[in-house]
């Protein structure tokens, strides 16, 4: 993927990130045809849905965050593992401090975002 494309690609993640309605649905007529059928051959998006492989190239671009050990130890209490610990920038600390929390987690991916002192609760 070109730089341009991968660019594209992350506004609309970003895009679907910052709505409250929880839609994958992006809108095609406004960000051109031509971009939209090569998003959908690369398996980016399935119809006007963004997948899940569109999730993880944008999730993956955020700095790895250590886990604090006690909450290591209550997640491998619950045998999950696999988990992908991350810092929040952008959309995804929009979203934690929209919420009012220390944190947010996308479990479908696996991937956790902490701000930077958050509480246990978080």
């Amino acid at each position: 993927m070109t730089p341009s494309e991968r660019k594209f690609l992350f506004v609309l993640v970003r895009e679907v990130l910052r709505r409250a309605d929880g839609s994958d649905e992006i809108e095609p007529k406004r960000h051109g045809d031509r971009r939209i059928a090569m998003f959908q051959s690369r398996g980016y998006l399935r119809g006007r849905v963004l997948t899940r492989t569109a999730f993880l190239e944008f999730l993956d671009t955020f700095e790895r965050a250590p886990c604090p050990a006690h909450i290591q130890d209550v997640v491998d209490s619950f045998g999950l593992d696999g988990l992908h610990w991350r810092r929040p920038k952008g959309v995804i600390l929009e979203r934690i401090e929209w919420a009012g929390g220390g944190g947010i987690a996308y479990r479908n991916f696996k991937t956790l975002f902490i701000k930077e002192g958050a509480s246990e609760p978080s």
